[in-house]
C-alpha cells in the first residue's frame, strides 16, 4: 500500500496494485539514462512540444523499480497502454510533488532559533 508521507503513489493496473516513488535512486537512474538533469527531464515532460513517450516511459519505469524490482520496459508499456499517457503523467506529477519530505505539523521548514533564558 502506498504511503504518501514516504513519497509513494499507488495505483491499480493489470489487475495488480502498484506503488511508485521518485526517490534518489529513481532520479539518479533517469539522469544516468538520459544524460540530463532531473530538472531538465521535468521541464521536457511539462512541455508538450518537447515531451516524448520514451522519456515518459523511462521516468515511469524508474519510479516503479523501488517497490517492483525487475519491472521491465515492456511491463511499463502494458501498464501505460491500460491506464493511458495522461494518467501516467498525473501519477508522475503527484510523485514529483511528494519527492521532498513535508515539514512537521505546526512547524516551518527551519528549526526555531534558541533564545537566551
Amino acid at each position: 500500500m502506498a504511503n504518501d508521507i514516504r513519497g509513494e503513489v499507488g495505483f491499480r493496473a493489470l489487475d495488480k496494485d502498484w506503488t511508485m516513488k521518485l526517490g534518489n535512486g529513481a532520479v539518479r537512474h533517469v539522469e544516468n539514462e538520459t544524460g540530463k538533469s532531473f530538472a531538465q527531464v521535468g521541464a521536457e515532460l511539462s512541455d508538450e512540444t518537447k515531451a516524448s513517450i520514451t522519456l515518459l516511459t523511462q521516468v515511469f519505469c524508474a519510479a516503479l523499480q523501488r517497490h517492483h524490482p525487475g519491472v521491465t520496459v515492456e511491463d511499463c508499456d502494458d501498464i501505460i497502454d491500460e491506464i493511458g499517457h495522461q494518467k501516467v503523467g498525473e501519477l508522475l506529477g503527484e510523485a514529483v510533488q511528494l519527492m521532498q519530505p513535508k515539514a512537521a505539523k505546526g512547524g516551518g521548514d527551519r528549526p526555531r532559533k534558541a533564545t537566551a533564558a
